[in-house]
């Protein structure tokens, strides 16, 4: 369950540019600070050294500023983002092995599917536009035990590379936890991530990053 999300960077939506970066002034202080709604999945299986996972995450942001004219602003953004990776254990733990020095590294390779539409509604003009993209990606994580009880968690994949009209010329990820064991059966992360996109269109213009908090619960079988 994703717990708060926010947006900064460049944007420009049909020659209207938006800055999340901007003072209260420009009528972007917390630009997209308000959590409309979110949900996220993610599931993994593996045989041997080798596995795929799976992820889904839909987030609905917006927020509403008063402009030094004394107008109202009116931003929102909508993302959808699934992922599907094939993943190779590069450095597994001896088996049975739980707390310091028990150490995990995997090897990523994937696509990441991302819709996002972006709005911005004023007394004076109103302008949307969406873009779908369909990135390859490439990464690694860690899984490093610090006790019995808990272990940190570390995931960074790079991607698009500007390959087509339908990539991003850069995405970047990185994702961060504490992991607690809870019960043989369940774990539960408290993490933070940065999913960053850079692309251009005739109508849309994004130099941004997407980040926040998150907690998950994880059930094993």
């Amino acid at each position: 369950m994703t717990t708060h999300y926010e947006v900064r960077g460049d944007i420009a939506v049909k020659d209207r540019e938006l800055s999340p970066d901007q003072s209260t002034g420009d009528a972007a202080e917390s630009f997209f600070s308000t959590l409309d709604g979110a949900f996220a999945l993610h599931a993994e299986a593996e045989k041997g050294r080798f596995g795929l996972l799976a992820d889904a995450m839909y987030v609905s942001l917006g927020d509403e500023k008063d402009t030094r004219t004394g107008g109202e602003v009116e931003w929102s953004l909508e993302a959808f983002i699934g992922e599907l990776c094939g993943y190779y254990i590069l450095v597994e733990p001896k088996p049975g092995a739980k707390g310091w020095g028990a150490f995990r590294a995997d090897l990523l390779a994937g696509a990441r599917v991302s819709h996002l539409g972006l709005g911005l509604d004023a007394r004076r003009f109103d302008v949307d536009s969406d873009k779908t993209l369909l990135d390859p990606i490439i990464g690694g994580r860690i899984d490093v035990g610090l006790l019995d009880w808990l272990s940190y968690k570390l995931r960074g994949d790079i991607g698009g590379f500007g390959i087509s009209n339908d990539t991003s010329d850069l995405v970047w990820n990185i994702d961060t936890a504490v992991e607690f064991h809870v019960a043989r059966w369940m774990d539960i992360d408290l993490g933070y991530r940065w999913l960053n996109y850079d692309f251009g269109t005739d109508d849309l213009d994004f130099d941004a990053t997407l980040q926040g908090p998150y907690v998950m619960v994880q059930f094993r079988i």
